[in-house]
């Protein structure tokens, strides 16, 4: 079932496609939240959580865990060139 209410709702609506980097923004707080498209669908979207961790509503995900995703709520994410990068692992 998607978790829809806990992220921000968009105008402009995006398709996302399998593979695509997109991210959210926590209705609570404006967090940026960086995920990865798995199982797009015509309403909704099947993502990992590409980030280390995240809390959301007292739960604590990490790195690849699964939430669904309404698709007004995702945005495509920023080109990997604009990232600023600390130092490769």
């Amino acid at each position: 079932m998607p978790k829809s209410w806990h992220f921000i709702a968009h105008t402009h609506h995006w398709q996302p496609s399998g593979g695509d980097a997109a991210c959210v923004w926590l209705s609570d707080t404006g967090e940026q939240v960086n995920l990865l498209v798995v199982e797009p669908g015509d309403n909704a979207a099947l993502c990992l959580l590409a980030q280390p961790g995240l809390t959301l509503a007292g739960r604590v995900m990490q790195l690849g865990d699964v939430i669904k995703i309404m698709n007004d709520r995702l945005q495509p994410a920023q080109s990997a060139v604009s990232y600023s990068l600390g130092q490769a692992v």
